[in-house]
């Protein structure tokens, strides 16, 4: 028997293994988020009067003070903005707004990754 394989028998022994030690058992699930989602916007290096005031209201949100939140991010009206006063607003129509940005900003990558933690917190919200 040549070492190649050997080995491949080897490698495929550990895999059979790993398989029948692990087969049955799931890991935990994760407990569902309460709450508004996340916020977290990545503002970059930017350092004008817009982005320290997104940054304070991001502050504000991670507080839990939403309504104050939203009236920071309701005085502009760049995306990120427009993101974090969707997910003030939770959950009074956040997913949709968050979807019609998404639309309209098929370009951008800064909607879609606050979509999965909105719509986990949907879900929390109708099975509760």
């Amino acid at each position: 028997m040549s070492f190649v394989t050997f080995a491949a028998l080897t490698a495929a022994g550990v895999v059979v293994f790993g398989v029948v030690a692990t087969r049955g058992h799931a890991p935990p699930s994760a407990k569902p988020r309460s709450g508004h989602p996340p916020l977290s916007l990545a503002l970059g290096d930017r350092a004008d009067r817009e982005a320290r005031e997104l940054d304070r209201a991001q502050r504000l949100y991670a507080r839990k003070d939403y309504s104050q939140a939203a009236a920071v991010f309701g005085r502009y009206r760049s995306l990120e903005a427009q993101v974090g006063s969707a997910l003030a607003a939770w959950p009074s129509g956040t997913i949709a707004r968050l979807e019609n940005l998404q639309a309209a900003h098929r370009r951008s990558a800064l909607v879609a990754p606050f979509f999965q933690p909105a719509r986990r917190a949907t879900t929390d919200l109708t099975a509760a």
